[in-house]
């Protein structure tokens, strides 16, 4: 196909086409060449022929073309191979033209144009190569050490790259060296720890697909559930649920309408329950500071310990309420003191289970009976830690833990009887849940305190993961340095 006029005004108005049509163009001018030889040397006819004639029509339009695009040469766009044949092309034009002529100045100014440009791009090209030089120098020192480092300390990703480095040296090495069989055992070693680390990693992505999976049906089975089943916490995240969806419905919508319905309604029943807790935890908070000391039971003790140093803190020191108030405060620490001091001389006796507690309790000095029970709220009785966990090492971060884990399990309810039933399947499951905690703690790196946090995070959630689920977790933190809050944040 020939090259018209138009195409030769056309070719040259982009310049990267341009380039790259040049290119196209002079080497559709060398096969021209090479053909119009070949007829003359064939062809008795020779350049009479009209094959010739035809192939020399074309060749002189092809050329035209060419000295336009050249004429539109974009230095801007050009690569490098193409400045340096452009500055040939000038070169030799610049050896035509007669010095000092218009023509030879402007051609001189084009020519010492792309010579800049050149420049610039082989400092460019000189950089990249330093640069790429110091980045192999640094992967070389890298691939070093992680060489030489103990398997121990490497996360999976350095594990799986250094068992790829043992093999290709594994490779370079001749077969009978003593290097190859040290190599082949580190390699051996190294794969072994990787493939550990692997078949860890994999089965807790199982448990966290699963887990995703339950999340979803959590969710969906909390907007179905009627608000006065669901818990504290629970209704909190119904009222986020519906405020997400609500924000995904087109406003005038009449899903959008009925979902703002059940988020008022959520949102009004949460307060409601809120407000019931609230006013519970003040009254009882009251009644504990109202209470002789030798009538509350050890965790109110340190309850109202508490209670008095936030009084204490809203009173103006000197006045006769301030000095009433420290001294209430320090005759409750006095006693708090002694009771501790009872639980550190009987710990040691109640570490067999249940019975050694519930020992405990019927032997506990007698003063402390309860401010609960003086107080006729029975119900609650359940879900307050029994005095017997003294049986751990800390017995106050225990208390607190398991008092955690009731909170998270218990549900709300309507009546006192609902509720103590309630309390004590929370208490019973909160037992449980902390027995299995305290047997993952003595088998992975983790505290009881750090996997209580997570696991606790994750019922708030609606998962209640497995104790297989929750090692397999523990393993795939560890196995990246990190805390294990940071598996269970993936819910």
């Amino acid at each position: 196909m020939q090259t018209t006029d138009k195409q030769v005004l056309e070719f040259g108005i982009e310049g990267k086409s341009a380039m790259e049509a040049l290119d196209k163009l002079e080497q559709k001018a060398k096969d021209l060449r090479k053909e119009l030889k070949e007829i003359e040397q064939t062809d008795p006819l020779g350049k009479k022929s009209d094959r010739w004639k035809e192939l020399r029509q074309e060749m002189n339009q092809v050329e035209t073309t060419i000295r336009a695009v050249k004429k539109e040469f974009d230095i801007a766009t050009a690569t490098y191979g193409q400045m340096e044949k452009q500055v040939r092309t000038l070169s030799k034009e610049l050896k035509t033209l007669a010095p000092g002529s218009a023509e030879f100045v402007a051609k001189t100014a084009e020519l010492n144009k792309v010579k800049t440009r050149l420049e610039e791009v082989k400092k460019e090209v000189d950089g990249t190569s330093k640069a790429l030089e110091e980045s192999q120098k640094a992967a070389a020192a890298f691939q070093k050490k992680l060489l030489e480092s103990k398997d121990s300390g490497l996360t999976y990703s350095e594990l799986g790259q250094k068992v790829e480095l043992l093999k290709k040296k594994l490779a370079e090495l001749p077969v009978e060296s003593q290097e190859f069989i040290d190599t082949s055992k580190k390699l051996q070693q190294t794969k072994a720890a990787y493939d550990e680390v692997t078949r860890n990693v994999n089965g807790t992505t199982e448990a966290l697909a699963k887990s995703s999976k339950e999340v979803a049906a959590f969710h969906k089975k909390l907007l179905e559930t009627d608000d006065s089943k669901l818990t504290l916490d629970q209704l909190g995240q119904k009222a986020e649920l519906l405020r997400k969806k609500l924000g995904e419905l087109p406003v005038e919508s009449q899903e959008f309408i009925d979902t703002s319905k059940k988020l008022q309604q959520t949102k009004t029943y949460y307060d409601n329950v809120k407000k019931s807790v609230d006013d519970v935890t003040t009254e009882i908070n009251t009644q504990i500071k109202a209470t002789k000391n030798s009538e509350l039971s050890y965790g109110d003790l340190k309850k109202k310990v508490e209670l008095l140093n936030a009084e204490l803190k809203e009173l103006k020191p000197g006045t006769e309420k301030f000095i009433a108030a420290t001294k209430n405060l320090a005759q409750t620490q006095a006693d708090l003191g002694k009771v501790e001091g009872d639980v550190k001389k009987i710990s040691a006796e109640f570490k067999n289970g249940e019975k050694g507690v519930m020992g405990y309790i019927s032997t506990f000095t007698t003063g402390f009976k309860g401010i609960l029970a003086a107080s006729g709220i029975l119900w609650l009785l359940d879900t307050i830690i029994s005095i017997g966990k003294v049986i751990f090492e800390d017995t106050a971060k225990f208390e607190k833990y398991e008092a955690v884990l009731t909170n998270a399990f218990t549900k709300p309810t309507k009546t006192a009887a609902e509720a103590k039933v309630a309390a004590q399947q929370a208490s019973a499951a909160a037992k449980e849940s902390m027995q299995a905690l305290q047997d993952m703690a003595a088998k992975t790196i983790y505290g009881v305190e750090e996997l209580t946090d997570g696991y606790v995070k994750m019922v708030n959630r609606g998962i209640y993961p497995t104790k297989k689920e929750m090692m397999a977790m523990a393993d795939l933190a560890a196995s990246r340095v990190k805390p294990l809050i940071s598996t269970s944040k993936l819910f």
